[in-house]
């Protein structure tokens, strides 16, 4: 990542960080609920396909919620 924080993720980044969650298959529905308990910290949330190389338009929303 540039000094700004943006750009692309280097394949090191993936080599020190294991996923949280790795969704392994795909679904045709348009709407996907997930929730997940997460320790304090930064996270990377990557859409993807299906299909390797193929665009497509991503709506995401994520709540937050402390237990203080």
């Amino acid at each position: 990542m540039n000094s700004a924080g943006h750009g692309r993720l280097q394949q090191d980044f993936f080599q020190r960080n294991r996923p949280v969650k790795a969704e392994k298959t795909y679904s045709s529905e348009q709407d996907l609920i997930e929730l997940h308990s997460l320790e304090p910290g930064e996270y990377v949330i990557i859409p993807s396909t299906y299909e390797p190389n193929i665009t497509a338009d991503f709506a995401l929303t994520v709540y937050t919620k402390t237990d203080e």
